[in-house]
């Protein structure tokens, strides 16, 4: 026998008892036949066939799992109506993982649906490649998009690695190795297209209006380079800057050289504006590299 689950899973007129797989101390959900029938056709079958009576009192069906007491406690909550039980939570990618077997396994397609549209709301921003790899696994191909392209507006570093191991077991070495691929050419991409901006605005009018060089003349000059050699410093700096984070949202306008406080006045809102045609350019830029890594 084991112990009996927390509310509202330990309902004393419950007609089956689900025990979950830990050992040696398993716990034991009491449920309803008829909430678990509805919400998935696995219930509904398998409460059709004779269960053993392994109860202490002897007079409820008992069915022995193979999932863990966390993960039933997951898939029942979903079954239960939120006045009795919240919508559980997942906290981790992991969990994902482990709910939706359980309920691929139980043929819930609403839940399934759910856990797919939780992954994204509750990881993408901040695990992209633990999303990314349990996309892959379940063939997601819009999750596999979503979770490529966030991932190129995260740096890479050295001491704290991209996904949970548990997460990377799910794919391939080839398949991580295209995924950092696919960054590699869109930060090329990316670089390509700020060199291509940076020759349009010095050669002709461009579409952000005057050229950022043009019609100033520094009075200062001493202890100024001037906005000509900020523009071209800036724009180096830009170009290894998105080759480093292909997705990054925003530019560095810190100083790449001594600039005086007049220049600075007239330079600043001029890259402003620069900068968010830059950014509309090179999405537009990185959208054109794809990712495949599913067989079609």
């Amino acid at each position: 026998m084991g112990a009996t689950a927390k509310p509202p899973f330990d309902n004393p007129d419950a007609d089956i008892i689900l025990r979950s797989s830990d050992q040696p101390h398993p716990t034991d959900f009491r449920v309803f036949k008829f909430l678990l029938s509805l919400a998935s056709p696995f219930f509904a079958a398998a409460f059709t066939l004779p269960q053993p009576l392994v109860d202490s009192s002897g007079d409820v069906p008992v069915m022995e799992m193979e999932e863990n007491a966390k993960t039933l406690r997951t898939i029942l909550g979903f079954c239960y109506p939120i006045s009795v039980h919240p919508l559980p939570r997942l906290t981790t990618p992991e969990d994902v993982r482990a709910i939706f077997q359980a309920a691929e396994k139980f043929e819930m397609k609403g839940i399934q649906n759910h856990i797919r549209e939780a992954l994204v709301d509750e990881f993408l921003e901040d695990k992209p490649v633990s999303v990314f790899a349990i996309a892959c696994h379940y063939g997601w191909k819009e999750v596999v998009d979503q979770a490529a392209y966030r991932f190129l507006a995260l740096p890479i570093l050295v001491d704290s690695p991209p996904a949970d191991e548990s997460s990377l077991d799910l794919i391939s070495a080839a398949t991580y190795t295209r995924l950092l691929r696919y960054r590699k050419e869109c930060g090329e991409a990316a670089k390509s297209e700020v060199i291509r901006l940076a020759e349009v605005g010095a050669t002709s009018t461009a579409p952000w209006g005057e050229k950022p060089t043009t019609s100033h003349v520094c009075l200062k000059k001493s202890g100024c380079d001037g906005v000509g050699n900020w523009w071209a410093l800036w724009m180096l700096r830009s170009a290894e800057a998105f080759m480093d984070i292909p997705g990054r949202s925003k530019i560095d306008l810190e100083a790449p050289s001594p600039i005086c406080r007049d220049c600075k006045r007239y330079l600043m809102p001029k890259v402003r504006k620069y900068e968010a045609v830059m950014l509309g350019c090179i999405r537009k830029k990185i959208s054109a590299v794809k990712i495949n890594v599913l067989q079609q």
